[in-house]
């Protein structure tokens, strides 16, 4: 292991946008992962699950607000 630190940046407060995205899915192969039908259907499930794990993040982050003392971190939680 290295004890070298990183190297330092001009700021570590990243500014989060929420897009409105879409997608055409018309010509998409149903095993989208060529010759894999497999992991095709893997990352498919990994997909379905996703949302349950933001929701559940909410949920936590919404429980430590009361507790978060530092203003820009307050913020970046809300």
């Amino acid at each position: 292991m290295s004890n070298t630190q990183p190297a330092p940046v001009a700021s570590e407060h990243v500014e989060l946008k929420a897009r409105k995205v879409a997608f055409d899915w018309q010509e998409t192969p149903l095993h989208w992962v060529p010759g894999d039908p497999f992991t095709t259907h893997t990352i498919n499930v990994l997909h379905l699950l996703l949302p349950a794990g933001e929701r559940w993040f909410v949920h936590v982050y919404q429980q430590a607000l009361p507790y978060i003392t530092d203003d820009r971190l307050r913020a970046d939680v809300i």
